[in-house]
């Protein structure tokens, strides 16, 4: 397989149209040239249709290399296609007769290439995928010369702290919802994280265009409709790569995010069943340090099945929430205001003397989390393949991917997330309560629970995680 540099410059929606005309032109031009003497292992050398000194023409080299495209001088020069005997088809432009600038190649298996070249040579970041987007290696050029090749898996790395990337088609009780707006099952764990929505967002910037959805497309509408990922990270808490080449756009988003404790909480053994299953745990006791006792805070109290507690990392930008209720929700996003309204009833009643009593810690009482750790991947179906409006254009999204790692023990929590979105240009030619006695509380998440990580700043997370089940718990 060739070796190819990815893009790293954008191509205007127009050079996308031009491209799709020009392929166009190409198959009337390929559908003529086939009735020459190809028959006899022969075929038509030179210019065999159009301007191939100065304009638009189809020029056969003696290999049997077909281009079609923008001549100057009787050379290449401009945008072009070129097709070889092998099936491999170049999107590309010349200058003077050498390959300068943007190029996509598609090779017969329809693994996808792009490229930039400098006075034909490969030059900058490169990459190399297969015909389903996964990367299949990347590597650094300059001018020509091959600097650094790295194997398969260019994503965001972390050492052994996870465990090996998995599909979500493992997890037959967990699901991936695109937004906090998407139901969530009563039977199943739903797992969000806002990079699919910040790709979604940089997507949309791209093809600055009002987009027409079709009601039937509800995911997609509900994707589009969202706002409620805005602001949950800062700009410099994420990063968005993007390839824009003819007919094409991927958009990557990514982030890390490191949130140790002050102090490490109590490991339990022991401690929790989750669903009939036993699995590994930490917390607290009323009876831990002080700095221990710091690291949780209790925001809303209830009874022991109807609480709110924040775990407060080192960075104060941050705080992890866990929601414990016998209430049903539809969504993450309900749930999310009902932690705002209990938030503000909770420090409502810190501030009555009968019922603050109840937010401190006694000897007695005993904060108990299971412990987490997992790292899927899953492709969302009900997207992929969508097509929608984008202005005069149409396009096809052909890979909607997230990948969500996620770590939680008494050390303190460790994600890393990253999605692609991948367009393709389909455009047609032509077409434009009340208060119980005191008791020791036993907040212990054995039943299904909310886990939020978000900014101290913003109402809404950047990941959330609705457990109902221990498939995604450390075991015992």
């Amino acid at each position: 397989m060739s070796q190819i540099c990815v893009i790293n410059h954008h191509l205007k929606l127009n050079d996308m149209k031009s491209f799709t005309n020009l392929a166009l032109t190409a198959l009337i031009i390929i559908a003529v040239s086939s009735l020459q003497t190809i028959a006899q292992n022969k075929f038509t050398t030179g210019c065999i249709f159009g301007n191939c000194k100065n304009g638009e023409g189809t020029f056969v080299f003696n290999n049997g290399t077909q281009y079609i495209g923008e001549f100057k001088d009787g050379k290449l020069h401009g945008k072009g296609i070129i097709s070889d005997n092998n099936g491999n088809k170049t999107y590309g432009y010349w200058e003077n007769g050498v390959k300068n600038g943007k190029s996509k190649r598609v090779d017969a298996q329809n693994n996808t290439f792009y490229a930039t070249y400098v006075n034909g040579n490969k030059h900058g970041d490169c990459k190399i995928l297969d015909k389903n987007g996964t990367i299949l290696r990347t590597e650094k050029w300059n001018n020509g010369v091959l600097l650094k090749n790295i194997p398969v898996n260019d994503s965001l790395s972390n050492g052994d702290k996870f465990l090996q990337v998995k599909k979500l088609s493992d997890f037959k009780n967990t699901a991936f919802i695109p937004t906090l707006e998407h139901q969530i099952s009563n039977n199943k764990n739903s797992v969000y994280c806002a990079t699919l929505l910040f790709a979604w967002d940089d997507t949309r910037k791209i093809l600055n265009s009002p987009l027409t959805i079709s009601k039937d497309l509800f995911d997609l509408q509900l994707l589009n409709q969202s706002n409620s990922f805005r602001n949950v990270l800062k700009r410099n808490e994420y990063k968005i790569s993007k390839e824009v080449n003819p007919g094409n756009i991927k958009i990557k988003a990514e982030f890390n995010k490191s949130l140790p404790f002050d102090l490490k909480l109590q490991n339990f053994k022991d401690k929790l069943t989750f669903n009939k299953q036993k699995v590994s745990s930490f917390g607290v006791n009323g009876y831990d340090s002080y700095d221990q006792l710091n690291t949780v805070e209790l925001v809303y109290y209830k009874n022991d099945n109807n609480f709110i507690i924040k775990l407060l990392p080192k960075d104060k930008e941050h705080e992890i929430i866990l929601f414990k209720s016998e209430h049903h929700f539809n969504s993450m996003a309900d749930m999310t205001k009902e932690i705002e309204r209990l938030t503000k009833m909770g420090n409502v009643e810190k501030k009555n003397e009968e019922l603050n009593l109840k937010y401190s810690f006694n000897e007695d009482d005993i904060v108990v989390i299971p412990k987490f750790n997992f790292n899927i991947e899953n492709y969302f179906t009900t997207l992929e393949g969508n097509i929608f409006q984008a202005g005069m254009y149409k396009w096809k999204i052909l890979k909607a991917w997230q990948r969500t790692a996620f770590l939680l023990d008494e050390s303190g929590t460790e994600i890393e997330s990253e999605a692609e979105i991948e367009l393709l240009d389909v455009s047609s030619p032509v077409e434009f309560e009340l208060v119980q006695k005191q008791k020791p509380k036993k907040m212990i998440f054995d039943k299904p629970f909310l886990l939020l990580l978000k900014r101290t700043d913003n109402k809404n997370p950047y990941f959330g995680l609705w457990t109902t089940n221990s498939e995604l718990m450390v075991k015992e």
